[in-house]
């Protein structure tokens, strides 16, 4: 892969996976007994109240939508035009035709989609795969994911969409050699972290540190892969279950703050990732931190130091470089006219 080091500008990306209970299909367990059960049903309140924050700082995100979740499961029409996915057997849904609204609505909300093609922010719509296909799960094949952007991209062009980016079900990435055959130009990875790499027995040690503490994240930069751009991710914005629960929120908002900053003061990106279960799991808390760095995304973006675009605008935005400047090994593309590295100045 060719690793673009350093931008004109740092950017501010964020990818959002809408998948409510497709998430937990590929388990083999009883969907309702789900730790973010709950919390889909307060989804949409919670992802109207968020795309109200983004309008008013003005931020773009990549919604990646499950297929499946727009459709209507009791229209025997549409639910003939796409295949069914024989990843997993998906014993837990039960007959679609009479389930309680309430359960369906979990699984399928296609107003979600509604909501934020309505938003004044310009967001993208991306995929998240047709029915949340999951790499490394029993059924996967190279055969299943071109069966599933088939269907993601039918389905989209019916609904005026063109899908240019792809986030994959769990972060499990596979045979991204044939995404740029169904016009796939941006995926995201979840680099491995430091963390991580530390023996086991002091790992958890630090991922509690880390936890619990400001320590500040780390950003990345964008990767060619082959005709298609790897936009890695660098902090997940977690619910409040588990241990999670214990985060405070000046913890969350030191950690979106230092990465803010580190991007726009070495020309990277600062690429954030949810779930809208995640932000419905304690909305009142978990939009003041987000709010905040909107606002410094804002005052960064006024000072000609950031920007914020979508996966697939940035895609296009780094192609236009590098075919603009086929001479250069490693070209550094401009979002805008603006200031360089050497005249950054922003604290870390």
């Amino acid at each position: 892969m060719t690793t673009i080091n350093s931008l004109e500008k740092g950017l501010f990306l964020c990818s959002i996976d809408t998948e409510l209970a497709w998430g937990s299909a590929h388990r083999d367990i009883d969907p309702t007994t789900y730790q973010h059960w709950e919390s889909y049903g307060r989804v949409r309140d919670s992802v109207e109240r968020l795309l109200a924050l983004m309008d008013r700082y003005d931020i773009r995100a990549t919604w990646a939508f499950v297929g499946r979740l727009l459709i209507d499961p009791r229209d025997d029409a549409e639910n003939a035009l796409y295949p069914e996915n024989p990843q997993p057997a998906r014993k837990h849904l039960v007959n679609e035709r009479t389930a309680e609204p309430e359960f369906l609505s979990k699984w399928y909300t296609p107003e979600l989609l509604q909501m934020v093609q309505n938003a004044g922010a310009s967001h993208e719509i991306g995929t998240h795969t047709f029915s949340h296909a999951v790499a490394g799960e029993p059924g996967y094949s190279k055969e299943l994911l071109q069966q599933e952007l088939t269907a993601a991209t039918k389905q989209a062009e019916h609904l005026g969409i063109s899908l240019k980016t792809l986030i994959y079900p769990k972060n499990r990435t596979a045979h991204t050699e044939i995404l740029a055959d169904h016009g796939i130009s941006a995926y995201r990875t979840v680099p491995e972290s430091r963390i991580s790499k530390l023996p086991p027995v002091l790992r958890g040690v630090a991922h509690r540190v880390d936890a619990y503490l400001p320590v500040p994240v780390d950003i990345s930069y964008p990767e060619l892969d082959g005709d298609t751009w790897v936009l890695p991710a660098s902090y997940y914005y977690r619910h409040t279950g588990g241990w999670a629960r214990w985060q405070s929120n000046l913890v969350r908002r030191a950690k979106l703050r230092s990465g803010l900053r580190r991007a726009a003061k070495n020309g990277g990106l600062f690429h954030i990732w949810f779930h809208p279960y995640d932000i419905a799991s304690d909305p009142d808390r978990l939009l003041k931190p987000l709010e905040a760095a909107f606002k410094e995304v804002s005052t960064l973006r006024d000072k000609g130091l950031l920007d914020n675009l979508t996966l697939g605008e940035t895609a296009q935005m780094l192609q236009d470089a590098q075919t603009e400047a086929p001479e250069r090994e490693h070209p550094r593309p401009q979002v805008q006219p603006g200031k360089t590295g050497a005249e950054r100045s922003v604290s870390a």
